[in-house]
This record gives structure tokens, sequence and C-alpha cells, in this order.
């Protein structure tokens, strides 16, 4: 499968289909190992059940994590969800394949079977005692529906409730827009839900927060710190405390980080026609060599003028 060739989703929608996926996969691997609902008595079934539900999700985020894939990329979702198996056995080919990922997953396989060895103990011991566990598996055409209807309501709910939490949660859009490695779609997708936050005066200090805090982040890419202060320039209008936030970016250590907030206080300046800067402040092009003495000088001199 050329994975390239996926649709591009809202990262939210790809790990709620894997989720899903994973629920249907764990279902079917216990319609073999436990034919009817003894085994569901025990605590350790459910805790195996969210093990083979939670094993597909902690891989997606692995591999978008090496960059062997998009934690946008349908093709990836399904490929994940349905295949982890294969995955971890090294059986499948678009995926690298993860070192000692079998010796990981054969200890889980071999406790999964103690599980299902144990339900089985279970069902003789009701044989014994002339308790018919065949009856239960009557039960089974009408109750498994509900279970598979009780998983999928599971999964909505907590894909709603993610969404949810995510759209009030500036901090989330932020990482999206100054996380490497993402395509072109996401990060148009993104700077669309970061322009409506500024757009609006109620959520756009928050997000103007979020986006300042992500300058401190290392090793932020040149592309995503211009994203950023185009969106703050864009929005300006909406944040009133913007050149002070700017002049406070004077002081990291990111020299980039500095040229860019002393290109951008400059613009401003020329904007509102305020007071005729000092030379030496307008004409001071950040670098690495600038010593903090010397930031703090023109930091104070942007307060003063």
């Amino acid at each position: 499968m050329d994975l390239s060739t996926s649709p591009d989703l809202d990262v939210r929608f790809c790990y709620a289909i894997v989720v899903l996926l994973g629920v249907i996969v764990a279902v079917r691997q216990f319609g073999t190992r436990f034919p009817d609902f003894v085994g569901w008595r025990f605590p350790e079934t459910w805790v195996v059940f969210l093990c083979y539900v939670g094993v597909p999700v902690l891989l997606f985020w692995y591999f978008d994590r090496i960059k062997a894939i998009s934690d946008t990329s349908l093709f990836a979702a399904v490929l994940i969800g349905l295949g982890y198996e294969r995955i971890l056995s090294g059986k499948l080919d678009p995926l690298p394949v993860i070192p000692d990922a079998s010796k990981l997953w054969q200890p889980f396989i071999a406790w999964s079977n103690r599980v299902a060895d144990l339900a089985v103990a279970y069902r003789e011991k009701l044989r014994r005692k002339h308790v018919d566990p065949d009856k239960l598996r009557q039960l089974v055409p009408r109750v498994l529906p509900l279970v598979i209807l009780w998983a999928l309501a599971f999964t909505a709910l907590l894909g709603s409730a993610a969404y949810l939490a995510y759209q009030h949660q500036p901090t989330y859009f932020a990482w999206r827009l100054r996380k490497p490695a993402t395509s072109a779609a996401d990060v148009a997708r993104t700077r669309r839900s970061i322009a409506r936050r500024l757009a609006d005066k109620t959520t756009a200090k928050p997000m103007e927060q979020a986006l300042l805090w992500e300058f401190d982040s290392p090793n932020l890419p040149s592309a995503r710190l211009d994203e950023i202060v185009a969106l703050l320039l864009q929005f300006r209008k909406s944040m009133p405390d913007l050149q002070s936030s700017l002049v406070d970016l004077l002081r990291t250590s990111n020299a980039d980080v500095r040229a860019r907030a002393q290109q951008a206080l400059l613009f401003l300046r020329k904007e509102d026609g305020g007071a005729k800067l000092p030379p030496e402040l307008e004409s001071w092009k950040p670098s690495t060599s600038d010593t903090n003495m010397a930031i703090e000088g023109y930091i104070t001199m942007w307060k003063e003028t």
C-alpha cells in the first residue's frame, strides 16, 4: 500500500479510526479465545481487551514519532488499526520493522493465553458442578451486538470528548503548527483553526499566549517560526498587548526568534507612527553574539519609547 496517496484527515479522526478498528480486532480475537461470556467475569480479561485496543494506538503514535507515517494519513490509520499484529511480527512491508518487537509481543500473547486458559478452567469447574455453560453460548447472538454497540458508543463518546476538549485548547493547535514533518494540508488546516481563534476577541488572548509559548520550543523550524509570526501580525488588531509580548520575546536564547521579534516590532512601530526610535535600536540585528546586558538594554529602549 502506497501511504503517500492517502487522504489527509484531521489527526483526531485518524486516532478515532485506530481506536475503532482496534476494538473490532479485539472483539474478533476474543470471539475465538472466549466462545462464551464465562471469561468476562475475570478482571484480567478486561485488561487484555484494553491492551488489544491500546496497542495499535501506541504503534500509530510510534510510527508518526519516527516519521515513518503521518498521523493525518487515513491509510496509515487503517493499516495499523487492522494489521498491528502482523506489524509486530515484522510481516507488513510498508512499515519499518520494529527491533525486537516479536520478543515484546510474545510475552503478551502468552499472558493472554493464560487468561483464556483461566476462563476454560472456570468453564470446566461449572461443568463439574452440573452447570451447563453451553447455555451461556445461546446468549451470544443477543449480547454480542450490545457489546459491539457499547464499544462503538464509547469510541464515539471518547472521540467527541477529545474533539470538544481540543476545540477549547489553544495549546493543541499551537503544538500542531509547531510539530515537524506534518503535511501541508495539516498545516493549512491548523492555520485556519488558529485564525478563527485569533479573529475572535474572546479567544484571541489564550491563542496568542499559546503561540508565544511556542517560541521557547527547542529546534523550532524556521518555516514554523515564520508561520507563527505571520499569524500574530495578521490578527494584531485583536491583540492590544502584542507589542509588549514581542518585547519580552527578545529575552529568548534563540537568535532567530529575537530577530523575528525585532522585525515585527519595527513593523508595528512604523504602522502606528509612534515616537522615533533610537538609531542603535532601529539598526539592531539580533545575533548569537548578543550579550544578556546588551539585550536588556534594547528591551529597556523598546519599553521607554
